[in-house]
């Protein structure tokens, strides 16, 4: 284990925490982590130059002026277990940012600085590579509002550190224009701690500009970002990448996601009204092992094929609980394309288009189980239906309150817990197909108290407010548990029960005859034999209700020690 825990420290609005088990650095190298105390937010992670295994680097912490202090009780630098002590900068403070800050002589141009810069608040760095290249120790990046274009803001590098480089408030407010270059590199084996957050980055598809964050033989972190108008792609994965792509908005870019030889896993995105050639909004070549959960991808449109996903025929994504709608392709699989056998899940593909197979274009077996199409495709839970989202045409797609695809899910495939909106995957037991979960305020109501709740109902088609809907003397619920239609008049089901009278314990006046002893034997208690009868009522067969006062009858047993009732016509 990582023995996070093993030692604590606060000061200075932080609070440091060891990990003397952590194996960044080999076995037991050990790290430290620094917290906001006020938010809880990490800030950044603690690792020594010269860490190694056995250094057990955390097994103290201590935090006083303007320093942390580190153990490493079996670091070896004068022999085996000599031990070290680390001494951090401990302002604990980010790198900041920000190229039109006071003291710089010309706001806007990277090029011309504060002559006194030095990543501090006073003094920002006016390039975001710039802080990058300056932090140590996995000192984070914080990026202040504006927009931010020129030498050192494209092309952007993170050269392999663990560092999160970040916006201090989001990306509606910074922006990164990357005029002719891409936005970011990862290039030098980055991790899911090379953390990119909170940008919107623009690079100009129709002037030659590049891809918006390119991953080459590395696996970021790249968390709500807005990749918007980029060329060769939102984001580009290459050679065995595998980032982490989460909650990014991915709109009108050449290409969506293109993913080759790689394993991105892309999670809570909306991929939408993305252009190119095949595979607009998401693009898997070679032998791409992509999982995409919880998105969306709508109107992109491919000029050849896959308008919304394509799949090479050495490819193997999986989708699971996203919703593909409204793409399109000028030659097939408006929705998806596909040569290989990409995995779905909980998913919704409707109304798409292309002149051939608008929705999906195949040309060997699929493995698509509990999704909702406009045609029925073979596979368990699948539906042929339209899923009725609330407002389409303003690209509302969550789910109106008759939608089939409430509740008709597939638990086991669900890999987290929360839907694109950042609510709770599963509200009512069972899981929805698309991207968003149903959690209309009426969702467990049952108006008429027929056992069905209204979601239930409006999906069936039947009468929230009507425990029996079709009139025929038999609630909604009993109907389907007994696999008859809640909208048909089922008064022939008295013939079915009366032909099959031991299953439902139903006997008439003239069919009761002589029952068997053993299913009414009637007790003898003090030489006497009672019976007492109670006729019952019922409208459903659910529900029953005495008829009358109930009838007593009872008489000397005299010798006899057993009697049975039967019905005389």
């Amino acid at each position: 284990g990582d023995y996070f825990g093993s030692s604590v420290a606060v000061g200075w609005n932080n609070v440091v925490v060891g990990a003397y088990g952590d194996d960044d650095n080999g076995s037991s190298s050990g790290s430290a982590y620094v917290f906001d105390v006020t938010t809880g937010e990490q800030l950044y992670k603690l690792l020594p130059g010269d860490g190694a295994a056995g250094d057990y680097f955390g097994s103290s912490v201590a935090v006083g002026w303007n320093n942390v202090v580190v153990g490493a009780y079996g670091d070896d630098d004068n022999g085996s277990s000599s031990g070290s002590a680390y001494v951090f900068n401990a302002s604990l403070l980010p790198l900041w940012v920000d190229d039109d800050a006071t003291n710089d002589p010309v706001p806007g141009d990277p090029s011309t600085s504060d002559p006194l810069e030095d990543g501090s608040i006073e003094h920002p760095y006016d390039s975001i590579q710039e802080a990058i290249d300056s932090s140590r120790f996995n000192v984070p990046v914080f990026v202040l509002d504006g927009t931010y274009s020129g030498f050192g803001n494209g092309d952007i590098r993170l050269n392999g550190k663990e560092i999160t480089v970040r916006s201090l408030n989001g990306k509606e407010t910074t922006k990164i224009e990357g005029n002719f270059y891409n936005g970011f590199i990862c290039d030098t084996g980055e991790t899911t701690n090379s953390i990119i957050q909170g940008f919107t980055i623009h690079t100009w598809k129709d002037f030659f500009g590049k891809a918006g964050v390119l991953c080459n033989e590395s696996s970021p972190s790249i968390i709500d970002c807005h990749l918007w108008d980029c060329g060769e792609a939102g984001i580009l994965c290459m050679n065995n990448a595998a980032p982490y792509i989460k909650s990014c908005k991915i709109t009108e870019n050449q290409g969506g996601i293109r993913s080759y030889n790689s394993s991105p896993l892309i999670e809570s995105c909306m991929i939408v009204s993305n252009v190119s050639e095949t595979g607009a909004g998401l693009l898997f070549g070679g032998s791409s092992a992509a999982r995409v959960i919880n998105c969306l991808v709508a109107g992109n449109c491919a000029s050849n094929e896959g308008g919304g996903v394509f799949s090479d025929a050495n490819a193997v994504p999986a989708m699971i609980n996203c919703t593909v709608f409204g793409n399109s392709a000028v030659s097939r699989g408006g929705g998806i394309s596909t040569i290989g056998t990409p995995v779905l899940r909980n998913c919704i593909i409707y109304n798409n288009s292309a002149p051939d197979s608008a929705n999906i274009y195949y040309t060997a077996a699929l493995d698509i189980q509990y999704t909702c199409m406009n045609a029925f495709y073979p596979g368990i839970g699948n539906v042929a239906s339209d899923p009725c989202f609330i407002d389409p045409a303003a690209r509302n797609f969550r789910l109106a309150t008759n939608s089939p695809c409430i509740n008709s899910g597939m638990n086991v495939a669900v890999p987290g817990s929360d839907d694109l909106d950042g609510g709770a995957r599963i509200q009512s037991g069972t899981v929805d197909m698309g991207a968003y979960e149903y959690s209309g305020s009426d969702y467990l109501v049952d108006s008429d108290g027929d056992g069905l709740t209204n979601v239930e109902e409006a999906r069936l088609g039947t009468d929230p407010n009507k425990s029996d809907s079709d009139g025929d003397g038999f609630s909604d619920s009993w109907e389907l548990s007994n696999r008859l239609n809640p909208l048909l008049d089922d008064t022939g089901i008295l013939t079915y029960i009366g032909t099959n009278s031991p299953d439902f314990g139903f006997y008439t006046e003239e069919s009761i005859g002589d029952l068997a002893m053993g299913e009414v034997l009637i007790g003898v208690s003090n030489s006497t034999v009672t019976l007492k009868l109670q006729l019952l009522q019922s409208d459903d067969l659910v529900t029953w209700t005495n008829a009358t006062t109930p009838v007593e009858w009872s008489m000397p047993a005299e010798e006899k020690a057993f009697f049975r009732l039967r019905a005389e016509p």
